[in-house]
């Protein structure tokens, strides 16, 4: 086998717009002592992240080095450190296989696609959700070669910011994050700044997702706001940094899935009052002659005829609750990009 580093030409990643010198980090490194410790951890997690490119060969190896991984205990390692394998083009990408290491092991050299016709293939490879990389190469048959990707549908990223659930919690494997799947149906590049319980609408985070060129961007963190007083102080601020360096792109505010339990024991007061406060930053911008807002509620999420396989927590969704989440955003996403 013959390896290439990631950031090598013609592979083509996506999910770090502040790369530097083979640097997985989601966020800009000199950058991070403005954050929380958390997010100073999170950021070097790779979720959202992704390789593509084009080979002939029938055998391709991964090589990796991971950084310390977060064991989340409602998540398998296929989701916390592995790496899900994709063929197809366009929207026409399909599910190949994983690779992910045993609890006890941090550093992996493993193969896949043995058997397959050495033919032309477009191979997608997400990286993992709660874990960063020290090093990664991908082999490939000494006597095949390496082309870029086809281009994606939608170029500039689609953005999203939020909680755990945004980082992917807790999806069984990285390709059924609600942000991997609907970029996907859409055929668009992505970012993702999700960082588990610690997205609290920073201004300093909201300057640097503002420092982007993106297609549009989605906003859902009341998760992580430790109060609704907090929520309430930053939420619209938040916006509004955006949208001044942004004034027409597309900004679709998202509350966190939530469904109703047949149970005295929850108190959806809270939950109603912090979907109150991300609607009131929707309206007021309508009223204000936006045209470019859109609201989806958390609470039409989940079907209620499988509201309970959708949540592994109350909380963190399933792979049928991340399905649902993404169904219920594609339409929204399809229409915006359709028009611009």
């Amino acid at each position: 086998m013959k390896y290439f580093n990631i950031t090598d030409e013609p592979f083509c990643l996506s999910g770090f717009p502040w790369i530097k010198k083979n640097n997985l980090c989601r966020l800009p490194v000199d950058a991070l002592s403005m954050f929380s410790e958390s997010i100073q951890t999170l950021a070097w997690h790779t979720s959202g992240g992704m390789v593509r490119f084009k080979t002939n060969s029938n055998n391709i190896s991964l090589k990796v080095k991971l950084k310390e991984c977060y064991l989340h205990p409602n998540m398998p390692m296929t989701a916390l450190c592995g790496f899900d394998f994709y063929l197809g083009e366009g929207t026409d990408k399909r599910f190949y296989g994983s690779i992910f290491p045993q609890y006890d092991q941090w550093e992996i050299e493993e193969q896949i696609g043995d058997g397959l016709d050495k033919r032309w293939r477009e191979w997608t490879i997400y990286l993992p959700i709660y874990c960063g990389i020290e090093d990664i190469q991908i082999g490939i048959n000494e006597d095949a070669k390496v082309l870029p990707p086809s281009s994606f549908t939608v170029e500039k990223p689609i953005v999203f910011y939020g909680s755990s659930i945004t980082q992917g919690a807790c999806s069984s494997r990285p390709g059924n994050a609600y942000t991997h799947t609907v970029a996907r149906w859409l055929d668009g590049n992505f970012v993702d700044l999700g960082f588990s319980g610690s997205a609290k609408g920073e201004e300093e985070m909201a300057e640097l997702i503002a420092s982007l060129d993106m297609e549009l961007f989605v906003m859902d963190y009341d998760h992580n706001a430790p109060d609704q007083e907090h929520l309430l102080n930053t939420h619209e601020p938040f916006f509004k940094i955006i949208r001044e360096k942004h004034p027409d792109m597309p900004v679709v505010f998202m509350t966190a899935p939530y469904y109703h339990y047949p149970m005295e024991r929850n108190d959806y007061a809270d939950k109603d009052k912090r979907r109150e406060i991300v609607y009131r930053t929707f309206k007021r911008a309508k009223e204000a002659g936006d045209g470019n807002v859109y609201f989806l509620d958390g609470y039409e999420f989940f079907q209620k005829s499988m509201a309970d396989a959708c949540t592994v927590d109350n909380i963190h969704p399933t792979d049928i609750g991340m399905f649902y989440m993404a169904k219920s955003l594609y339409p929204i996403l399809y229409d915006i990009l359709k028009n611009r």
